[in-house]
């Protein structure tokens, strides 16, 4: 909620009562500067919601040696057993990394991620 508004006087009322608006506007402003104040709130709260929508994004974690890594959710095109007994590859966005773990145990520690069968 933005309030433009000729009485500023209600602005306190209005934080104090946690009504939940995001800026409280005097119109006695000209018009240019109102819309100048608008478009920086309005972005504002955007960049709030995008902070808000990464914040529910999921990782991956894994580590290589003694480097641990984190991979987000949305960068993880699949994962796959490696070549190299007990190692899994995972395959990214950016590249891929191989390290010491199984399907199964990454499969129960990560629920975002889907177990596909490779007869499918």
């Amino acid at each position: 909620i933005i309030f433009v508004t000729a009485y500023d006087k209600y602005a306190p009322l209005t934080y104090r009562r946690r009504i939940g608006a995001i800026d409280y506007i005097n119109k006695a402003l000209d018009q240019n500067d109102m819309m100048k104040r608008l478009e920086e709130t309005i972005t504002g709260a955007i960049q709030s919601i995008n902070n808000l929508t990464k914040s529910g994004r999921k990782e991956l974690v894994y580590k290589v040696g003694r480097r641990i890594n984190k991979v987000e959710d949305t960068n993880i095109y699949y994962l796959e057993n490696s070549p190299t007994q007990h190692k899994v590859t995972l395959i990214t966005e950016t590249g891929s990394a191989e390290f010491r773990s199984n399907i199964s145990k990454i499969s129960d520690e990560n629920d975002f991620l889907v177990k596909v069968s490779q007869s499918c």
